[in-house]
Protein backbone atom coordinates (compact mmCIF):
# COMPACT_ATOMS: atom_id res chain seq x y z
CA UNK A 1 0.00 0.00 0.00
CA UNK A 2 1.34 3.35 -0.98
CA UNK A 3 2.14 5.67 1.88
CA UNK A 4 0.56 9.15 1.65
CA UNK A 5 3.32 11.70 2.10
CA UNK A 6 2.74 14.63 4.47
CA UNK A 7 4.24 18.06 3.73
CA UNK A 8 7.34 18.77 5.74
CA UNK A 9 7.27 21.59 8.29
CA UNK A 10 8.85 24.14 5.96
CA UNK A 11 6.32 23.31 3.22
CA UNK A 12 3.44 23.59 5.68
CA UNK A 13 4.69 26.96 6.90
CA UNK A 14 5.02 28.17 3.31
CA UNK A 15 1.45 27.06 2.49
CA UNK A 16 0.09 28.79 5.59
CA UNK A 17 2.06 31.94 4.85
CA UNK A 18 0.77 32.08 1.26
CA UNK A 19 -2.80 31.50 2.43
CA UNK A 20 -2.47 34.22 5.07
CA UNK A 21 -1.00 36.65 2.51
CA UNK A 22 -3.90 35.91 0.16
CA UNK A 23 -6.32 36.78 2.96
CA UNK A 24 -4.46 40.03 3.56
CA UNK A 25 -4.51 40.92 -0.16
CA UNK A 26 -8.26 40.21 -0.28
CA UNK A 27 -9.01 42.49 2.66
CA UNK A 28 -6.48 45.17 1.77
CA UNK A 29 -8.21 46.67 -1.25
CA UNK A 30 -8.01 50.26 -2.47
CA UNK A 31 -10.64 51.43 0.02
CA UNK A 32 -8.20 50.83 2.89
CA UNK A 33 -4.98 52.19 1.37
CA UNK A 34 -5.26 55.43 3.39
CA UNK A 35 -5.72 53.63 6.70
CA UNK A 36 -2.23 53.80 8.20
CA UNK A 37 -1.21 50.57 9.93
CA UNK A 38 -4.10 48.42 8.64
CA UNK A 39 -1.77 46.23 6.56
CA UNK A 40 0.44 45.58 9.60
CA UNK A 41 -2.68 44.87 11.65
CA UNK A 42 -3.80 42.18 9.20
CA UNK A 43 -0.32 40.66 9.12
CA UNK A 44 -0.35 40.43 12.91
CA UNK A 45 -3.75 38.76 13.31
CA UNK A 46 -2.20 35.32 13.77
CA UNK A 47 0.75 36.55 15.82
CA UNK A 48 0.90 35.88 19.54
CA UNK A 49 2.05 39.05 21.34
CA UNK A 50 2.66 39.54 25.05
CA UNK A 51 0.82 41.81 26.73
CA UNK A 52 7.45 68.71 22.23
CA UNK A 53 5.59 70.44 24.50
CA UNK A 54 8.02 72.33 26.74
CA UNK A 55 9.39 74.19 23.74
CA UNK A 56 5.87 75.27 22.79
CA UNK A 57 5.01 76.58 26.25
CA UNK A 58 8.36 78.27 26.81
CA UNK A 59 8.16 80.25 23.57
CA UNK A 60 4.53 81.25 24.04
CA UNK A 61 5.04 82.35 27.63
CA UNK A 62 8.31 84.16 26.83
CA UNK A 63 6.30 87.38 26.68
CA UNK A 64 5.46 86.79 30.34
CA UNK A 65 9.17 86.97 31.20
CA UNK A 66 9.85 89.75 28.65
CA UNK A 67 7.32 91.87 30.49
CA UNK A 68 9.78 92.01 33.40
CA UNK A 69 12.43 93.45 31.09
CA UNK A 70 10.49 96.51 29.87
CA UNK A 71 9.12 94.92 26.69
CA UNK A 72 5.88 97.02 26.75
CA UNK A 73 7.90 100.23 27.21
CA UNK A 74 10.22 99.37 24.31
CA UNK A 75 7.20 99.10 21.98
CA UNK A 76 5.49 102.15 23.45
CA UNK A 77 2.39 100.17 24.41
CA UNK A 78 -0.34 102.05 26.23
CA UNK A 79 -3.45 101.11 28.16
CA UNK A 80 -4.68 97.61 27.28
CA UNK A 81 -2.47 97.21 24.22
CA UNK A 82 -0.16 94.74 25.97
CA UNK A 83 -3.22 92.62 26.83
CA UNK A 84 -4.19 92.54 23.15
CA UNK A 85 -0.67 91.52 22.15
CA UNK A 86 -0.79 88.66 24.65
CA UNK A 87 -4.24 87.50 23.50
CA UNK A 88 -3.43 87.62 19.79
CA UNK A 89 -1.51 84.31 19.92
CA UNK A 90 -4.73 82.58 20.98
CA UNK A 91 -6.57 84.12 18.03
CA UNK A 92 -3.95 82.67 15.70
CA UNK A 93 -4.23 79.33 17.49
CA UNK A 94 -8.01 79.36 16.93
CA UNK A 95 -7.79 80.00 13.19
CA UNK A 96 -4.89 77.57 12.78
CA UNK A 97 -6.63 74.55 14.27
CA UNK A 98 -8.42 73.32 11.15
CA UNK A 99 -5.55 73.83 8.64
CA UNK A 100 -3.06 72.19 11.01
CA UNK A 101 -5.47 69.32 11.72
CA UNK A 102 -5.83 68.72 7.98
CA UNK A 103 -2.06 68.76 7.49
CA UNK A 104 -1.53 66.29 10.36
CA UNK A 105 -4.08 63.93 8.85
CA UNK A 106 -2.77 64.20 5.30
CA UNK A 107 1.01 64.22 5.79
CA UNK A 108 3.55 62.68 8.15
CA UNK A 109 2.89 64.15 11.55
CA UNK A 110 6.49 64.55 12.64
CA UNK A 111 7.23 66.61 9.54
CA UNK A 112 4.25 68.87 10.17
CA UNK A 113 5.38 69.30 13.79
CA UNK A 114 9.00 69.94 12.82
CA UNK A 115 8.17 72.54 10.19
CA UNK A 116 5.67 74.20 12.53
CA UNK A 117 8.29 74.39 15.29
CA UNK A 118 10.92 75.81 12.94
CA UNK A 119 8.60 78.55 11.66
CA UNK A 120 7.38 79.16 15.16
CA UNK A 121 10.93 79.61 16.47
CA UNK A 122 11.62 81.99 13.57
CA UNK A 123 8.60 84.09 14.57
CA UNK A 124 9.83 84.18 18.18
CA UNK A 125 13.08 85.72 16.91
CA UNK A 126 11.11 88.08 14.66
CA UNK A 127 9.39 89.39 17.78
CA UNK A 128 12.54 91.41 18.40
CA UNK A 129 11.99 93.22 15.08
CA UNK A 130 8.34 94.11 15.70
CA UNK A 131 8.71 97.51 17.29
CA UNK A 132 5.11 98.74 16.92
CA UNK A 133 1.77 97.67 18.34
CA UNK A 134 0.55 96.48 14.92
CA UNK A 135 3.75 94.60 14.21
CA UNK A 136 3.61 92.81 17.56
CA UNK A 137 -0.02 91.81 16.91
CA UNK A 138 0.90 90.36 13.51
CA UNK A 139 3.86 88.36 14.84
CA UNK A 140 1.89 86.97 17.75
CA UNK A 141 -0.99 85.97 15.47
CA UNK A 142 1.33 84.06 13.13
CA UNK A 143 2.95 82.38 16.14
CA UNK A 144 -0.48 81.10 17.15
CA UNK A 145 -1.06 79.70 13.65
CA UNK A 146 2.10 77.58 13.85
CA UNK A 147 1.47 76.53 17.45
CA UNK A 148 -1.90 75.03 16.53
CA UNK A 149 -0.27 71.86 15.20
CA UNK A 150 1.60 70.88 18.35
CA UNK A 151 -0.94 69.70 20.94
CA UNK A 152 -3.24 67.87 18.46
CA UNK A 153 -0.22 66.24 16.84
CA UNK A 154 1.27 65.01 20.11
CA UNK A 155 -2.14 63.82 21.36
CA UNK A 156 -2.77 61.78 18.22
CA UNK A 157 0.76 60.34 18.15
CA UNK A 158 0.40 59.18 21.76
CA UNK A 159 -2.65 57.17 20.71
CA UNK A 160 -0.75 55.67 17.78
CA UNK A 161 1.96 54.24 20.03
CA UNK A 162 0.28 53.33 23.33
CA UNK A 163 -2.74 51.37 24.50
CA UNK A 164 -5.70 53.13 26.07
CA UNK A 165 -4.72 52.33 29.64
CA UNK A 166 -1.21 53.66 28.97
CA UNK A 167 -2.19 56.89 27.22
CA UNK A 168 -3.11 59.13 30.22
CA UNK A 169 0.25 58.69 31.95
CA UNK A 170 2.16 59.24 28.69
CA UNK A 171 0.17 62.37 27.96
CA UNK A 172 0.80 63.59 31.49
CA UNK A 173 4.53 62.96 30.98
CA UNK A 174 4.84 65.03 27.81
CA UNK A 175 2.41 67.67 29.08
CA UNK A 176 4.43 67.98 32.29
CA UNK A 177 7.10 69.52 30.08
CA UNK A 178 4.89 72.63 30.19
CA UNK A 179 5.85 72.97 33.84
CA UNK A 180 9.43 71.93 33.11
CA UNK A 181 9.61 74.55 30.40
CA UNK A 182 8.33 77.12 32.88
CA UNK A 183 11.09 76.18 35.32
CA UNK A 184 13.77 76.42 32.63
CA UNK A 185 12.32 79.70 31.43
CA UNK A 186 12.34 81.09 34.95
CA UNK A 187 16.02 80.39 35.42
CA UNK A 188 16.94 81.62 31.94
CA UNK A 189 15.11 84.83 32.80
CA UNK A 190 16.86 84.96 36.16
CA UNK A 191 20.21 84.83 34.37
CA UNK A 192 19.14 87.53 31.91
CA UNK A 193 17.94 89.70 34.82
CA UNK A 194 21.59 89.95 35.93
CA UNK A 195 22.44 91.83 32.74
CA UNK A 196 22.59 95.64 32.89
CA UNK A 197 19.20 97.26 32.25
CA UNK A 198 20.67 99.44 29.48
CA UNK A 199 22.49 96.58 27.74
CA UNK A 200 22.53 96.21 23.95
CA UNK A 201 20.71 94.21 22.72
CA UNK A 202 17.99 94.74 25.31
CA UNK A 203 17.35 92.00 27.84
CA UNK A 204 13.96 91.11 26.36
CA UNK A 205 15.56 90.77 22.91
CA UNK A 206 18.14 88.33 24.27
CA UNK A 207 15.31 86.28 25.77
CA UNK A 208 13.45 85.97 22.46
CA UNK A 209 16.64 85.28 20.49
CA UNK A 210 17.74 82.46 22.81
CA UNK A 211 14.35 80.74 22.98
CA UNK A 212 13.65 81.11 19.26
CA UNK A 213 17.08 79.80 18.30
CA UNK A 214 16.78 76.72 20.52
CA UNK A 215 13.32 75.98 19.09
CA UNK A 216 14.66 76.03 15.52
CA UNK A 217 17.48 73.65 16.48
CA UNK A 218 15.02 71.32 18.20
CA UNK A 219 12.80 71.25 15.10
CA UNK A 220 15.67 69.62 13.23
CA UNK A 221 15.82 66.87 15.86
CA UNK A 222 12.06 66.31 15.53
CA UNK A 223 12.24 66.10 11.75
CA UNK A 224 15.05 63.53 11.77
CA UNK A 225 14.33 61.33 14.77
CA UNK A 226 10.62 61.52 15.70
CA UNK A 227 8.74 58.62 14.04
CA UNK A 228 5.29 59.22 12.58
CA UNK A 229 3.63 55.89 13.44
CA UNK A 230 4.64 52.33 14.36
CA UNK A 231 3.98 51.15 10.81
CA UNK A 232 6.82 53.27 9.40
CA UNK A 233 9.22 53.71 12.33
CA UNK A 234 12.78 53.31 11.08
CA UNK A 235 14.12 51.87 14.34
CA UNK A 236 11.69 48.91 14.21
CA UNK A 237 12.08 45.88 11.99
CA UNK A 238 9.11 44.41 10.13
CA UNK A 239 8.08 42.03 12.93
CA UNK A 240 8.40 44.75 15.58
CA UNK A 241 6.20 47.08 13.51
CA UNK A 242 3.52 44.42 13.30
CA UNK A 243 3.70 43.87 17.05
CA UNK A 244 3.46 47.62 17.73
CA UNK A 245 0.42 47.98 15.47
CA UNK A 246 -1.23 44.90 16.97
CA UNK A 247 -0.83 46.40 20.47
CA UNK A 248 -2.57 49.67 19.62
CA UNK A 249 -5.29 47.94 17.59
CA UNK A 250 -6.86 47.16 20.99
CA UNK A 251 -7.58 50.89 21.31
CA UNK A 252 -10.33 50.34 18.74
CA UNK A 253 -9.59 53.71 17.19
CA UNK A 254 -7.12 52.78 14.47
CA UNK A 255 -3.93 54.73 13.82
CA UNK A 256 -4.44 57.26 11.05
CA UNK A 257 -6.58 57.79 7.96
CA UNK A 258 -5.41 60.22 5.29
CA UNK A 259 -8.87 60.92 3.87
CA UNK A 260 -11.39 63.39 5.32
CA UNK A 261 -14.83 61.91 6.03
CA UNK A 262 -17.52 64.61 6.06
CA UNK A 263 -20.03 62.29 7.73
CA UNK A 264 -17.67 61.76 10.67
CA UNK A 265 -17.19 65.53 10.98
CA UNK A 266 -20.96 66.05 11.21
CA UNK A 267 -21.23 63.30 13.83
CA UNK A 268 -18.41 64.90 15.85
CA UNK A 269 -20.21 68.26 16.06
CA UNK A 270 -23.34 66.54 17.37
CA UNK A 271 -21.52 64.26 19.83
CA UNK A 272 -22.50 65.16 23.45
CA UNK A 273 -19.11 63.93 24.65
CA UNK A 274 -17.26 66.36 22.40
CA UNK A 275 -19.46 69.25 23.55
CA UNK A 276 -18.84 68.44 27.22
CA UNK A 277 -15.08 68.20 26.69
CA UNK A 278 -15.11 71.47 24.72
CA UNK A 279 -16.80 73.23 27.65
CA UNK A 280 -14.24 71.76 30.05
CA UNK A 281 -11.26 72.89 27.95
CA UNK A 282 -12.79 76.33 27.42
CA UNK A 283 -13.28 76.76 31.17
CA UNK A 284 -9.72 75.65 31.93
CA UNK A 285 -8.25 77.96 29.28
CA UNK A 286 -9.63 81.11 30.94
CA UNK A 287 -7.39 81.02 34.05
CA UNK A 288 -4.53 79.38 32.14
CA UNK A 289 -4.27 82.38 29.82
CA UNK A 290 -4.08 84.72 32.80
CA UNK A 291 -1.49 82.66 34.66
CA UNK A 292 0.70 82.01 31.61
CA UNK A 293 0.81 85.64 30.53
CA UNK A 294 0.52 87.73 33.67
CA UNK A 295 1.86 85.67 36.56
CA UNK A 296 5.16 87.56 36.63
CA UNK A 297 3.28 90.87 36.83
CA UNK A 298 1.18 89.59 39.73
CA UNK A 299 4.24 88.35 41.63
CA UNK A 300 6.32 91.47 40.90
CA UNK A 301 3.54 93.75 42.16
CA UNK A 302 3.77 92.01 45.52
CA UNK A 303 7.13 93.77 45.91
CA UNK A 304 9.60 91.13 44.71
CA UNK A 305 12.62 91.89 42.53
CA UNK A 306 12.92 90.56 38.97
CA UNK A 307 15.20 87.75 40.13
CA UNK A 308 12.91 86.70 43.00
CA UNK A 309 9.87 86.90 40.71
CA UNK A 310 11.33 84.39 38.26
CA UNK A 311 12.31 82.08 41.11
CA UNK A 312 8.84 82.18 42.67
CA UNK A 313 7.16 81.47 39.35
CA UNK A 314 9.18 78.28 38.99
CA UNK A 315 7.59 76.91 42.18
CA UNK A 316 4.14 76.81 40.58
CA UNK A 317 5.61 75.12 37.51
CA UNK A 318 7.24 72.45 39.69
CA UNK A 319 3.90 71.76 41.40
CA UNK A 320 2.33 71.31 37.96
CA UNK A 321 4.93 68.70 36.97
CA UNK A 322 4.42 66.72 40.19
CA UNK A 323 0.61 66.89 39.99
CA UNK A 324 0.57 65.67 36.39
CA UNK A 325 2.81 62.69 37.14
CA UNK A 326 0.71 61.75 40.17
CA UNK A 327 -2.50 62.02 38.16
CA UNK A 328 -1.06 59.92 35.35
CA UNK A 329 0.13 57.24 37.78
CA UNK A 330 -3.34 57.06 39.33
CA UNK A 331 -5.07 56.54 35.99
CA UNK A 332 -2.54 53.86 34.98
CA UNK A 333 -2.91 51.80 38.14
CA UNK A 334 -6.58 52.29 39.06
CA UNK A 335 -9.05 51.11 36.40
CA UNK A 336 -11.76 53.52 35.21
CA UNK A 337 -10.31 56.43 37.19
CA UNK A 338 -9.26 58.88 34.47
CA UNK A 339 -12.47 60.94 34.38
CA UNK A 340 -12.82 61.00 38.16
CA UNK A 341 -9.19 62.11 38.48
CA UNK A 342 -9.70 64.88 35.91
CA UNK A 343 -12.89 66.01 37.66
CA UNK A 344 -11.16 66.16 41.05
CA UNK A 345 -8.27 68.14 39.56
CA UNK A 346 -10.64 70.63 37.97
CA UNK A 347 -12.49 71.10 41.26
CA UNK A 348 -9.19 71.86 42.99
CA UNK A 349 -8.25 74.41 40.33
CA UNK A 350 -11.70 75.99 40.49
CA UNK A 351 -11.37 76.44 44.26
CA UNK A 352 -8.10 78.33 43.67
CA UNK A 353 -9.85 80.49 41.10
CA UNK A 354 -12.31 81.69 43.70
CA UNK A 355 -9.43 82.56 46.02
CA UNK A 356 -7.98 84.83 43.32
CA UNK A 357 -11.36 86.23 42.33
CA UNK A 358 -11.28 84.64 38.88
CA UNK A 359 -14.44 83.50 37.04
CA UNK A 360 -16.44 80.73 38.73
CA UNK A 361 -15.89 77.13 37.71
CA UNK A 362 -17.74 75.40 34.90
CA UNK A 363 -18.36 71.78 35.79
CA UNK A 364 -17.59 69.00 33.33
CA UNK A 365 -18.85 66.16 35.45
CA UNK A 366 -21.43 65.24 32.79
CA UNK A 367 -18.83 63.35 30.77
CA UNK A 368 -18.48 60.50 33.27
CA UNK A 369 -22.19 59.61 33.61
CA UNK A 370 -22.68 60.02 29.85
CA UNK A 371 -19.99 57.46 29.01
CA UNK A 372 -21.14 55.12 31.78
CA UNK A 373 -24.74 55.17 30.55
CA UNK A 374 -23.67 54.67 26.91
CA UNK A 375 -21.60 51.60 27.86
CA UNK A 376 -24.54 50.04 29.69
CA UNK A 377 -26.92 50.84 26.86
CA UNK A 378 -24.60 49.19 24.33
CA UNK A 379 -24.29 46.09 26.53
CA UNK A 380 -28.07 45.76 26.67
CA UNK A 381 -28.56 46.39 22.96
CA UNK A 382 -25.63 44.47 21.43
CA UNK A 383 -24.51 42.15 24.20
CA UNK A 384 -20.91 41.70 25.41
CA UNK A 385 -18.34 43.29 23.07
CA UNK A 386 -16.28 41.14 20.73
CA UNK A 387 -12.69 42.29 21.08
CA UNK A 388 -11.33 41.05 17.75
CA UNK A 389 -14.25 42.46 15.79
CA UNK A 390 -13.94 45.78 17.60
CA UNK A 391 -10.19 45.97 16.96
CA UNK A 392 -10.62 45.52 13.22
CA UNK A 393 -13.47 48.05 13.10
CA UNK A 394 -11.17 50.61 14.69
CA UNK A 395 -8.35 49.89 12.25
CA UNK A 396 -10.85 50.40 9.41
CA UNK A 397 -11.61 53.92 10.65
CA UNK A 398 -15.06 53.22 12.03
CA UNK A 399 -16.29 55.60 14.74
CA UNK A 400 -17.54 54.44 18.13
CA UNK A 401 -21.09 54.94 16.85
CA UNK A 402 -20.45 52.61 13.90
CA UNK A 403 -18.48 50.08 15.96
CA UNK A 404 -21.08 48.19 17.99
CA UNK A 405 -18.38 46.50 20.06
CA UNK A 406 -16.75 49.76 21.19
CA UNK A 407 -16.90 50.63 24.90
CA UNK A 408 -15.61 53.80 26.55
CA UNK A 409 -12.83 53.67 29.11
CA UNK A 410 -13.82 55.71 32.15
Amino acid sequence: MATKLQPVASQTDSIQTNAHQATIDTKLDSTHENEVGYKEYLEGLDMVVSDQESRRFLDRSAINYANLFDYPDALGLEGNQFNYVVAMVYAGYFFGQYPCGWLIGRFKTQRVLAISCALWGFMVIMTTQARTFGGALAVRFIMGLFEAAVTPGLTLMTGWWYQRREIPLRQCIWYSSVGLGGIVGSYISMGISKMPENSTPARWEVLFDVLGGVTILWSVVIYIFLPDAPSNARFLNERERIIAVKRVSHNKTGIKNKTFDKKQAIVAFSDPKLILIWISVFAAAIPNGVVNSFSTIIIAELGFSDTKTTQLKSVGDAVQVIALLIGGAITLNIPNSRLLTATAAQHAVCDLRRVHGLPPKIKHMGTTPYMFVMNRRRDRKYGPPNRERSDEAGMRDMTEFENKDFRYVL
